[in-house]
C-alpha cells in the first residue's frame, strides 16, 4: 500500500485543477505534479486500479461516518484474495489493514467487530505509522457507522468532471 502514496505530496487540500480520469497512471501523474496534495478517494482509485491490473478483483467503499456526510468520510478499497476466498479491506491513504485471529477483515466484518462489538481487531501498519492502533480503531468506529459500496454507476464518465451519484443515506443494520 505504501507504494500508492510514495512520491505524492499528501494532505487533504483542494487540488489546483480538475483531474483527468482516463487512466490510473495519468491520474497518478497529475496528482504527483500537484503542489497541494490529494485525498483518500484518489489513493483508493489508484490502488484499486493497480490491484485490478494485476488480476485481482477490487472495489471501493465509502465510509460516511457518524455525521452522514456533513464533514466526516473516507474511501477505502476491498480486494478479493483468492487464497483465503474473501474480500480484504485496505486503506491506501494510511497504509493499513485490519485483521482478527490472523485473518484480514472485509469492510463489513470490520464494521461488525468495532461498531457492534463482535470482536477486537488489530491493525497492520504497512507504512511508518506504528503506534497508533487505538487512534485508528476509534476513527474507524466512527467511520463505519454508515457505509456504502461504490459502483461504476456512481460516476459520470466525462473525463475531467466525475460526479458522485447517491440518494439519502441510512445506517446499515447489523
Amino acid at each position: 500500500m505504501e507504494w500508492t502514496k510514495r512520491g505524492f505530496v499528501t494532505g487533504y487540500y483542494p487540488l489546483k485543477s480538475k483531474l483527468e480520469w482516463s487512466s490510473p497512471s495519468l491520474l497518478a501523474s497529475q496528482i504527483k505534479s500537484n503542489v497541494k496534495g490529494v485525498n483518500c478517494f484518489h489513493f483508493s482509485v489508484i490502488f484499486s486500479s493497480y490491484a485490478s491490473s494485476l488480476g485481482f478483483k477490487s472495489r471501493l467503499w465509502s465510509l460516511e461516518g457518524d455525521d452522514y456526510l456533513k464533514q466526516f468520510g473516507h474511501t477505502v478499497v476491498e480486494v478479493f484474495a483468492p487464497s483465503i476466498r474473501k474480500w480484504v479491506m485496505f486503506d491506501p491513504s494510511n497504509s493499513i489493514y485490519f485483521y482478527y485471529n490472523n485473518v484480514p477483515l472485509s469492510v463489513l466484518e470490520l464494521r461488525n467487530c468495532i461498531v457492534y462489538g463482535k470482536c477486537m481487531p488489530s491493525v497492520f501498519f504497512g507504512g511508518l505509522n506504528t503506534k497508533k492502533e487505538d487512534y485508528y480503531l476509534n476513527l474507524y468506529k466512527k467511520l463505519l457507522v454508515t457505509v456504502f459500496l461504490r459502483s461504476s454507476s456512481d460516476f459520470s464518465y466525462k473525463l475531467s468532471n466525475p460526479k458522485l451519484q447517491w440518494g439519502p443515506l441510512a445506517p446499515l443494520s447489523p
